[in-house]
């Protein structure tokens, strides 16, 4: 339903998500990010279902309340709001409304 980001995409922003702890569950052994990189950016129908299910919740709030740590999540779940393309405009967001980097 989402479009999948590509794996090389993800992985660069793997150190932003552990530094500030973010989706710790779909980075661990059995989480989401795990098997999406071990399966080459290839998903079966549990996780497809999944990943669906956590996006429209997650993209619904990002809409509503844009934040770095939502933009970042939904990154661990391989998906890229239209509107944010770089960590710059990521970090943008986050100064916006938190004041600091």
């Amino acid at each position: 339903m989402y479009q999948l980001m590509k794996v090389n995409e993800i992985k660069s922003w793997i150190p932003e998500m552990e530094r500030l702890k973010v989706s710790e569950v779909a980075r661990s052994p059995r989480g989401f990010l795990t098997y999406y990189l071990e399966n080459d950016g290839k998903l079966n129908e549990y996780w497809s279902s999944k990943r669906n299910s956590f996006i429209s919740r997650t993209f619904a709030a990002f809409k509503k309340k844009p934040t770095y740590r939502r933009a970042l999540a939904l990154i661990a779940w391989a998906f890229m709001p239209a509107t944010i393309k770089t960590l710059k405009d990521l970090k943008l967001i986050h100064t916006i409304k938190t004041g600091k980097l």
